[in-house]
């Protein structure tokens, strides 16, 4: 079990490296959905803030009656946290 724990350590170690080095060229903007590597214990409110090297590829944009339902979902969770 513990030794399960280190690989795993040890393998976002490495991911982690690989992308603190990555030069994203990715330019977002809001209602765009990006898929992105957050990492193995990233809850809703550590999201708040992402670094742009994250984001790996555009997977779809949202029209503004959904992307305003789910910014009044997140908010509603945030704030009850």
């Amino acid at each position: 079990m513990i030794l399960d724990d280190v690989i795993k350590l040890l393998r976002w170690c490495e991911i982690k490296i690989l992308l603190s080095e990555h030069q994203s060229n990715a330019l977002f903007k809001e209602g765009e959905i990006w898929w992105g590597e957050v990492g193995m214990r990233v809850i809703l409110n550590q999201i708040k803030s992402m670094d742009k090297k994250r984001l790996v590829k555009r997977v779809g944009t949202l029209d503004m009656e959904a992307f305003e339902k789910v910014q009044d979902a997140f908010w509603d969770f945030y704030h009850a946290s």
